[in-house]
C-alpha cells in the first residue's frame, strides 16, 4: 500500500465491522476501495464446501450465513454485487 501498488484482498468478510477494520487499516494510504460481493445459492455453497480439501463443518457455515451482512453501497467507493 505504501508504494501505491494495486492489489486484491480476497477474504470472507461477512460483517460490516470486519470490512470496516480492513478499510480503516488502509485509510492512511488513501486507497480506492472496491468491494465485490459474490453470492452463491445455498445448494451451490454446500456443494463447493464438500469439494474443498478441508471443508468447513455445516454448523459453522450456517452460523456464517446467519451473521452475514450484505455490503452497503456506502461502505466503499464502489460496491459490486454478483450472484449465480
Amino acid at each position: 500500500m505504501r508504494n501505491g501498488t494495486p492489489f486484491i484482498w480476497n477474504a470472507t468478510n461477512i460483517t460490516q465491522q470486519m470490512r470496516e477494520q480492513l478499510i480503516d487499516l488502509a485509510e492512511p494510504y488513501k486507497p480506492c476501495i472496491k468491494i465485490i460481493y459474490v453470492e452463491a445459492s445455498y445448494q451451490k455453497l454446500l456443494l463447493q464446501n464438500k469439494g474443498r480439501q478441508f471443508n468447513i463443518p455445516q454448523v459453522a457455515v450456517e452460523r456464517m450465513i446467519d451473521r452475514l451482512e450484505v455490503p452497503k453501497l456506502w461502505e466503499a467507493m464502489e460496491v459490486i454485487y454478483v450472484s449465480d
